[in-house]
């Protein structure tokens, strides 16, 4: 037998990576802890957070908390961010909460990540693969301007996402690792509702 072309393989591991991202799409809800890195590459600065996901029918939510909180609702193809006053300089500051018709590419990308694989891979193409030990390397390019590269690392062994790391058009490049995920507890409709508070400083964009 001769050896597969590098086409070959990543097509091959292409198959494996949608078989993985099909469980996902499978469940109702999935939760997951997260840790957020952000690097800017221009600066050298690099920021961590840790937070929670939770998905269910193209609703989503994210809660992170670093320097200070931040909470992000997706639901009805309305994006609400809400950014909570940093305690530890502003204790009586407000919320200030920024709503929006659009979800940032980088979210749609999560979102269809987790619910169609299909459509998920319509938007990069493959660059390349690799497979060795039970984790699965896919390295895309996106087809939106406004992500430079994506990066997706899968365990085939337990079949389950382990990290995605992009790079968007001002060289900021985010990760994502995924902890204790579950496909089965079922999330609140609530969950995925901005609650306003009276003090809350609300823009529309």
């Amino acid at each position: 037998m001769g050896v597969a072309a590098p086409s070959d393989i990543n097509i091959k591991n292409k198959k494996i990576a949608a078989d993985i991202l099909d469980v996902y799409s499978r469940a109702k809800f999935i939760s997951a802890q997260i840790d957020k890195i952000d690097e800017k590459l221009t600066l050298g600065t690099r920021a961590t957070g840790q937070g929670t996901i939770k998905y269910g029918t193209g609703r989503f939510f994210l809660s992170l908390s670093s320097d200070k909180k931040t909470e992000l609702y997706f639901k009805d193809n309305k994006l609400t961010v809400v950014d909570y006053p940093d305690q530890d300089f502003d204790k009586n500051g407000v919320r200030k909460v920024i709503v929006s018709k659009s979800a940032p590419v980088f979210l749609q990308s999560l979102m269809d990540l987790f619910s169609n694989s299909k459509k998920f891979f319509r938007e990069f193409s493959v660059v390349d693969t690799t497979h060795k030990d039970g984790v699965l390397t896919l390295q895309l390019k996106p087809k939106s301007k406004n992500l430079k590269s994506f990066k997706l690392v899968m365990n085939s062994k337990s079949r389950t996402i382990e990290s995605v790391s992009f790079t968007d058009d001002v060289e900021t490049q985010t990760t994502i690792i995924f902890k204790s995920v579950d496909l089965k507890k079922k999330i609140s409709k609530s969950t995925f509702e901005y609650k306003i508070q009276k003090t809350d400083q609300v823009v529309t964009q």
